[in-house]
């Protein structure tokens, strides 16, 4: 097919971290947050983030804050009864 071998050989994707874009400078003044996290798979993200000092790179001062996935009941909920 003419043309084909031109379009398969064309980038399909276009790369946003690119070596040619532009740098920005960290935030300054720096800016402190708290990230809550559960410790889930879905977190591994933040830790790595903030294991490898990106959050630091971009003038961020990040706390990790563990909290539960949902708060426990002083009560025992259980499911209605169906007569």
């Amino acid at each position: 097919m003419p043309g084909l071998s031109s379009w398969a050989s064309r980038p399909r994707w276009r790369i946003a971290g690119s070596a040619s874009a532009a740098q920005t400078a960290p935030l300054n003044p720096r800016v402190a947050l708290k990230l809550g996290a559960i410790g889930a798979v879905s977190d591994a993200g933040i830790f790595i983030a903030q294991e490898k000092g990106y959050f630091n790179d971009e003038g961020l001062d990040v706390e990790l804050v563990s909290f539960r996935a949902a708060p426990r009941s002083s009560r025992r909920s259980r499911p209605a009864r169906c007569r």
